[in-house]
């Protein structure tokens, strides 16, 4: 059954008023219901059913080109189109059906067009040449069959009622789609955005729940995350990163003779130098007990050792006031850097660095100490 969607609104172009007569008789209801009647039962077989009965066509006449162009203009500006056109390619005097045909699809370029011939006026060849290919371009020969007229004309209606559905729904998705790529855009920027500004000084964005209380560096959930997220980017883009694993030397015998709030001094003590010695898009966060992780973004590996060895000299010529007597601390470092092109995961490299650093404890106190990344 035939959507009531459907656009059956037909324009016949031609100069001889009996070729109106027949296409009305054909695509209207109107004094020809016996003859219609026949023609269902050749095109559908059978004793035609009330619901498969044909269309009523809307079928208006121009008897010369411009008058045909003019109603084609007049309906597409009247949001009442027609769905397709039978051009007679013969229409004296005025313009030619060719030149008709280029005008209205200039008009309304989705026009379906029938043209209509009793003369080899132009080869199909030419008229490709000259309106090029088109799936909206049809050819009836006169005299025409009734059968014909009516399959092209339901046929091309239908096609025609498809083809803006699917134009419709396409501009639908386009819309849709360019909506998403806008907030896609938008959101993308955002995290740009938040990158650089982590990159630039990643500490200005982290929450309380992040800092240790103790040092005032981020807590050990939040530098494995800044580890993490550095890692990423060093692997996206190709970068290089070094690991620096800090343990305070003795600390343990301090906060036996001293107590732990003397303990507490020496870390925040450790903690400032650490912290003034570093670039501001390094990472530092207190990894537990005296232990301190430190992220070197975009530093290999003989850089890091350099900063390791600024770290440790930093930390060893400063002195922690202790109920009046000066206490001196030192710590130990063990160095580990992602290779570029031997891409681990940060915990692979933060093992990496914590043996390093056992090996610097196995040594002696207030030293540095690296490992080799070995693929895993």
């Amino acid at each position: 059954m035939l959507s009531n969607s459907v656009n059956f609104r037909v324009l016949i172009v031609d100069d001889n008023p009996a070729i109106h007569r027949d296409f009305r008789k054909i695509l209207t209801r109107v004094d020809n219901c016996d003859e219609l009647d026949q023609l269902e039962q050749q095109l559908y077989g059978g004793h035609a059913k009330e619901d498969s009965r044909l269309p009523i066509f809307d079928v208006d006449s121009a008897y010369q080109g411009l008058e045909g162009v003019a109603k084609v203009t007049a309906a597409h500006r009247s949001k009442r189109p027609y769905s397709l056109a039978f051009v007679d390619m013969r229409i004296p005097p005025g313009i030619s059906g060719i030149e008709t045909i280029e005008r209205m699809w200039a008009i309304v370029p989705d026009l379906q067009i029938v043209v209509c011939t009793a003369f080899a006026d132009m080869s199909w060849d030419e008229m490709v040449t000259r309106l090029g290919w088109s799936d909206r371009l049809l050819i009836l020969k006169k005299p025409f069959d009734k059968i014909e007229v009516c399959q092209m004309a339901l046929a091309l209606s239908v096609k025609h009622q498809l083809e803006n559905m699917a134009r419709l729904k396409t501009e639908e998705l386009r819309s849709m789609v360019a909506q998403r790529t806008i907030e896609l855009e938008k959101e993308i920027q955002q995290r740009r955005q938040v990158e650089a500004m982590l990159r630039e000084n990643p500490n200005q964005f982290y929450e309380d729940s992040e800092i240790d209380r103790a040092t005032g560096l981020l807590n050990r959930h939040a530098i494995l995350d800044r580890i993490n997220f550095i890692a990423a980017d060093a692997e996206q883009h190709g970068g290089v990163y070094s690991i620096l694993y800090v343990d305070v030397d003795g600390m343990h015998d301090v906060n036996a003779a001293f107590g732990h709030l003397a303990g507490d001094l020496a870390l925040k003590n450790v903690a400032q130098r650490l912290r003034e010695t570093l670039r501001p898009n390094d990472v530092i966060g207190r990894y537990g007990g005296e232990e301190f992780i430190i992220c070197l973004h975009n530093c290999p590996q003989d850089r890091a050792i350099m900063v390791a060895e600024r770290l440790r000299a930093r930390v060893a010529e400063s002195t922690v006031m202790v109920d009046g007597m000066p206490l001196k601390i030192t710590v130990c470092v063990g160095v580990a850097t992602q290779v570029a092109a031997l891409y681990e995961v940060a915990e692979r490299v933060l093992e990496c660095a914590d043996e390093a650093l056992g090996l610097a404890k196995i040594k002696g106190r207030n030293r540095v100490e690296t490992k080799e990344l070995v693929k895993s």
